[in-house]
């Protein structure tokens, strides 16, 4: 077997490829904070049926229908790394795919408020008592992400997240860190400090999108 000497080993192909890995690596990092800190705070109130709630409602109306979006995702994002932002074709199919996004989400949302309390009561045998505000939270959060994701992940499949995932880190810090200040507060007093960071998030991912846009089709 063949040792790979160091000296062969040229630095200028280390460092891009650590420098393209660092969006990826603050993805992971983002939804890190977002689930498994955000249940390990909650955790610290020693309130275990509020973690109970929490970690069974995401389950089924957060992480169930994320997914069914990251599967599509996947789709997606392969047929982006075959698609320059700049090909005339672009917006035709970002746009389609938009509107897919789109429907999906409300179809998720739509569902949930109809059918989803039963499913979930029937789920957990009505241990847990899920409020209709705190379940339109969560999908609010949902919607948020699932959107947010869409608008970059054309960037994503060609290695252009690192400003925005840095963006995501801070807000994200900062929510967890108010959260772990005021652990006390209610269960929707502290998903309404969630959605407010998914939305800033959100609206930062929508602008740098459109941003980048206009600056490669000048």
């Amino acid at each position: 077997k063949k040792i790979i000497e160091i000296k062969n080993i040229k630095l200028n192909i280390i460092k891009s490829l650590f420098i393209k890995s660092i969006g990826f690596n603050l993805d992971l990092i983002n939804n890190l904070l977002k689930n498994q800190v955000l249940i390990f705070i909650l955790g610290l109130s020693g309130n275990l049926s509020i973690v109970g709630l929490i970690s069974t409602s995401r389950t089924l109306f957060y992480y169930f229908p994320l997914r069914i979006s990251s599967i599509i995702s996947d789709a997606f994002f392969i047929e982006y790394t075959k698609l320059s932002i700049s090909d005339k074709s672009f917006k035709k199919i970002f746009t389609f795919k938009l509107i897919f996004i789109i429907l999906f989400v409300f179809a998720i949302f739509l569902f949930s408020n109809l059918l989803g309390k039963y499913f979930y009561n029937f789920w957990v045998n009505n241990s847990y008592e899920l409020s209709a505000r705190l379940l339109n939270y969560i999908l609010i959060d949902l919607i948020f992400f699932i959107l947010g994701s869409y608008f970059i992940l054309a960037l994503k499949s060609h290695n252009k997240i690192n400003l925005i995932a840095f963006i995501e880190l801070i807000i994200n810090l900062f929510a967890i860190f108010y959260i772990y200040l005021n652990i006390h507060l209610s269960i929707t007093d502290i998903y309404e400090v969630i959605i407010l960071s998914s939305g800033i998030i959100f609206i930062s991912k929508v602008y740098y999108f459109f941003n980048y846009y206009k600056f490669i089709n000048k």
